[in-house]
């Protein structure tokens, strides 16, 4: 049978926590199946509602609460209180309320406890407002809805911790008021996720927006922000999805993953920060990091380990900064700079080289009227290829290939081509150098080819390999280039044209 027990809180007893005029509501009910409504409304005072559904007890679950708190939507008002404790699986919470007019906020809590399974968690705030959800147990679901429906305030702030395969949900939207009355301040958005496959969509929509999502175990996490000084941070273990899209000026993108990670960065905007460390694979995963950057002042980080790596940048924008770096085998790694002074790093180091099985590639493309652009390849082990193009003035490029290699006079065959139309460029190729960490008498690469393209005037072109069996070919199609070929070693073919 069901057990109700609604208690009338005198404004004595609750003077701590409400005032002589608030509205305030007890709702405590034990057992399972059990459903509380309560509905404040046209209040011009403050709002208080606790409901307590079979607390204490382990078992039972399938309780319903539903409260509802609004204001008159004319006097300033001291804004709304609503917690809500439920114990037991598959209980469902369901909280709105709006607060036009006033500085204060909205607090919801919602705690659902219990190792059962299919609890749910609907927040609906609108207003100025503060919102916490503590779910445990599996295949949890929590929502939380925070702006919109016209209020133009913000000070948004969200909190969910769930357990293991839950699913999180968060959207805030900020409105600036003509009159610019009413800006209490941006969002912010926290989602913590135990064990399991895990699920955090987090949508933002406003100026100082930050967003914060914690996933042990592998999980999806969504983060969409469209307005100005977002941040957005995610952190994953495990096998990992992570999409970040952010709109506006001042965004910067952090995110962490384990093993066998994706992520994907589209940043739009100046200033825009992305760093990308996918730190924990091993020779059987491998790690996907893609990064979009349109606008100024662009940087990106990417930090790679493991087994068939790959790594995507493009940036469409003036002073953009590119960094990648994969270790152990199978790097792949691009980056497009469409701008000014652009910058492009890429490091490809092996851990497996007594195979000698590296197998990276490397592939820079700096066009659109680039000028004092820059890329820098170095690659280790052999099977390496590293390709460079660019267009316009004072660019420079340099190749550094068998970095870090151990093995005994290996057949290394890796390949460098770079093109560099304009004047004034630079391009410096060094394959088959002695390996740095066995000292001057290393081993050295043999079976390496190296490709100069060079149109305009005042160009220069240095190649060095060391080692036998290279080919060397600078090709330079107009008036007052520079082309220097350094070979060591046996059979070995250059071939300069100018």
């Amino acid at each position: 049978m069901k057990k109700l027990l609604l208690t009338a809180v005198s404004a004595l007893a609750m003077a701590s926590a409400a005032h002589a005029d608030d509205s305030v509501s007890t709702v405590k009910q034990g057992g399972a199946g059990n459903s509380a409504t309560v509905s404040q409304q046209n209040s011009a005072d403050k709002s208080i509602s606790l409901i307590e559904q079979n607390e204490g007890s382990a078992i039972g679950g399938g309780n319903t609460a539903i409260v509802t708190q609004k204001d008159d939507g004319v006097a300033v008002t001291p804004a709304n209180d609503s917690s809500v404790k439920q114990t037991g699986s598959s209980n469902t919470a369901t909280v709105l309320q709006a607060q036009r007019i006033g500085p204060d906020k909205n607090v919801s809590t919602i705690v659902q406890s219990g190792s059962g399974l299919g609890s749910d968690a609907d927040v609906a705030q609108f207003g100025h407002n503060e919102s916490n959800i503590t779910q445990t147990g599996e295949s949890a679901i929590a929502t939380v809805r925070q702006g919109a429906d016209g209020q133009a305030v913000g000070g948004n702030k969200s909190t969910i911790e769930q357990d293991d395969g839950d699913i999180a949900t968060v959207q805030q939207n900020f409105q600036v008021p003509a009159n610019g009355i009413g800006n209490y301040g941006g969002n912010s958005s926290t989602v913590q996720q135990g064990a399991g496959v895990n699920t955090a969509t987090v949508t933002q929509d406003g100026l100082d927006g930050i967003s914060t999502i914690d996933q042990s175990g592998g999980g999806i996490a969504t983060v969409d922000q469209n307005g100005n000084d977002q941040d957005s941070f995610i952190e994953q273990t495990g096998a990992s999805d992570a999409k970040v899209t952010q709109s506006g000026i001042g965004n910067e993108s952090d995110v962490t993953q384990g093993t066998n990670g994706f992520a994907k960065v589209s940043q739009d905007g100046i200033g825009n920060k992305s760093n990308i460390a996918q730190p924990n694979g091993s020779l059987t995963y491998g790690n996907n990091a893609t990064v979009e950057q349109i606008g100024n002042g662009n940087e990106s980080d990417i930090q790679q380990t493991g087994a068939a790596l790959v790594a995507t940048v493009d940036q469409i924008g003036n002073g953009n900064y590119s960094f990648i770096d994969q270790r152990r085998l199978g790097g792949r790694a691009h980056v497009d700079q469409f701008g000014t002074s652009g910058e492009s790093r890429i490091l490809q180091t092996g851990e497996n080289n007594a195979v000698g099985e590296s197998d990276n590639a490397a592939g820079v493309v700096q066009l659109a009227g680039s000028v004092d652009a820059y890329s820098f390849i170095e690659q280790g082990g052999r099977l390496n290829s590293a390709e460079v193009e660019q267009g316009g003035i004072n660019n420079r490029s340099e190749i550094r290939q068998n970095i870090g290699y151990l093995a005994d006079n290996p057949n290394s065959l890796n390949t460098a081509i770079v093109t560099q139309s304009g004047e004034n460029n630079k391009s410096e190729i060094n394959q088959g150098s002695a390996d740095p960490f066995a000292g001057p008498l290393g081993p050295v690469s043999n079976n390496n080819l190296a490709t100069v393209l060079q149109g305009g005037e005042g160009n220069l072109s240095t190649i060095t390999q060391n080692g036998d069996s290279h080919v060397a070919t600078v090709s330079q199609l107009t008036s007052g280039n520079v082309s220097t070929v350094n070979q060591t070693g046996f059979a070995n073919s250059a071939t300069v044209t100018q």
